[in-house]
C-alpha cells in the first residue's frame, strides 16, 4: 500500500484576522457547522475505495479555526479517517489552533483520539501588533495553551509567527523571537506578511488607518531570523520553517516533495498522481453535491509530466537542502527544458541558485527572492 497524506478542512473562525484570504468564515451558527461536519464526514465515505490502496502517513486538521469548533467533531472526523483508512505504525497528526479557543478539555481530547502534534497562532507577542492583525488573543493565552499542550502529553509543537508587520520595528521582532525561543518550542514557522487585496489590513492600509509595511526591514528580519535561530540549533529546513532535530513537519514536506495528498472539506485540493483536483467553495455548492451522493469536486486538472516536473522543482527548491535535478528528470522520464536550463544558469550567475555536491538550491540571498525565482521557472 502507498502511503498518503490527508488534508481535513474546518472553515470555522471566532474571528476573521485582518490579513487573512483564506476560505474561513465568522459567526457562523452552531446549526451551520453541524450541517457542515455531517457533509464532511460523508464525504470521506465517499473515498473508501482509496482506503484499499493507500495508508494515511499524515494527517494535518486546519482552517480555519479548528479549535473553535466542539472537540466531538474533531475525535468524529478521526474515527471515521480510520473507518475508510488504515494509518501508519507512527503516523504524524497535527491540528491547527489559536490559543483563545484551545481548552485544556479539547486538548485532552485530540490528544486521547491520536492526535499527536498541535500548530498554535501566536504571531507575535506584542498586544499591539496582534490588535493591528484583529488577532483576538495575547501573549498569555499563548503561555496557559502551552503549558496545558504539555502537561497533556504533546511534544511536537509548532509556533507560528510573523514579520514584516505594519509598525514593527527590527528591535519588536527581536524580541518575540527570543522569547518565542526561551519557551523551547521545537518547530517556529515564520512568515514574512503578505497583504492581499480584498482583505480587512488591505482597506486599513488603503485608508491610511495603518502604515503600509516596510520592505527593506522585512529583509532585515528575515536575516536576522535565519541567523538567530540557527545559532539556538533549530535547523532551517524550508523558506519559512525552522526545526529542532526530529521535528521537522512531514506533513509540510508532502507539498514541497511534490507528493501524492487528498483533501476533505470545503475548497480542498487535492494531488493524486497526473490529477490536481479542488472541491467546491462555497457552502451551497458543496452541501449540494454531498447530498446527492457525489463527491464535492469543482475542477479537475490533468498535469503532463513536463509539467509536473517544473512543479516539483518549483516546491523542491523551497527545502534549504536543494534538489536533485537529475533524480527529478529520471522520476517523470523527461527533462527539463533548454529555457528552464538558461534561466537556472542565470540566477546562478545573480548569486540566487547554487550547486552543493549534486543539489540545485537557493542561497541566503535567494531566500529573499524566492517568489521571482519561481515566477520565471514555471514561466
Amino acid at each position: 500500500m502507498k502511503n498518503l497524506s490527508v488534508y481535513v478542512h474546518i472553515p470555522f473562525c471566532k474571528s476573521k484576522c485582518y490579513y487573512c484570504d483564506f476560505r474561513s468564515f465568522q459567526n457562523c451558527s452552531t446549526d451551520d457547522i453541524k450541517e457542515y461536519m455531517k457533509d464532511l464526514l460523508k464525504e470521506i465515505e465517499y473515498y473508501r475505495d482509496l482506503g484499499k490502496s493507500y495508508v494515511i502517513d499524515t494527517l494535518f486538521i486546519g482552517g480555519g479555526t479548528p479549535s473553535m469548533v466542539s472537540s466531538e467533531f474533531i475525535v468524529n472526523v478521526m474515527e471515521r479517517l480510520g473507518e475508510i483508512f488504515y494509518f501508519v505504525q507512527f503516523p504524524e497528526i497535527s491540528i491547527e489552533g489559536n490559543p483563545d479557543t484551545l481548552t485544556y478539555d479539547k486538548m485532552a481530547h485530540y490528544y486521547a483520539a491520536g492526535i499527536n502534534r498541535i500548530s498554535m497562532g501566536l504571531q507575535s507577542n506584542n498586544q499591539k501588533l496582534l490588535k493591528t492583525l484583529g488577532r483576538i488573543h495575547g501573549s498569555e493565552d499563548f503561555l496557559e495553551s502551552l503549558e496545558n499542550a504539555r502537561e497533556i502529553g504533546f511534544n511536537n509543537i509548532n509556533g507560528d509567527l510573523m514579520f514584516g508587520l505594519p509598525g514593527q520595528s527590527l528591535k519588536t521582532f527581536q524580541n518575540t523571537l527570543k522569547w518565542t525561543e526561551k519557551l523551547e518550542i521545537p518547530h517556529i514557522s515564520a512568515y514574512g506578511l503578505i497583504i492581499n487585496e480584498e482583505t480587512e489590513l488591505a482597506r486599513k492600509i488603503d485608508q491610511g488607518i495603518i502604515p503600509e509595511p516596510d520592505e527593506d526591514l522585512e529583509v532585515d528580519m528575515y536575516d536576522y531570523l535565519r541567523k538567530f535561530l540557527q545559532s539556538k540549533k533549530y535547523q532551517h529546513y524550508e523558506i519559512s520553517n525552522f526545526a529542532r532535530p526530529g521535528f521537522q513537519c512531514r506533513h509540510n514536506r508532502t507539498y514541497w516533495e511534490n507528493r501524492e495528498y487528498l483533501g476533505f472539506g470545503l475548497g480542498a485540493h487535492s494531488s493524486m498522481g497526473e490529477k490536481r483536483f479542488s472541491n467546491a467553495e462555497d457552502f451551497r455548492s458543496y452541501h449540494h453535491k454531498i447530498q446527492s451522493g457525489e463527491k464535492p469536486i469543482a475542477g479537475v486538472e490533468i498535469l503532463s509530466d513536463k509539467d509536473r516536473l517544473k512543479e516539483s522543482l518549483m516546491l523542491g527548491l523551497r527545502l534549504t537542502e536543494g534538489i536533485d535535478l537529475k533524480l527529478l528528470e529520471n522520476r517523470y522520464e523527461t527533462r527539463l527544458e533548454d529555457s528552464i536550463l538558461d534561466k537556472i544558469q542565470e540566477f546562478k550567475s545573480q548569486g540566487l541558485l547554487e550547486n552543493h555536491q549534486s543539489l540545485l538550491r537557493l542561497t541566503p540571498k535567494g531566500f529573499y527572492l524566492s517568489n521571482s525565482v519561481f515566477r520565471e521557472i514555471i514561466g
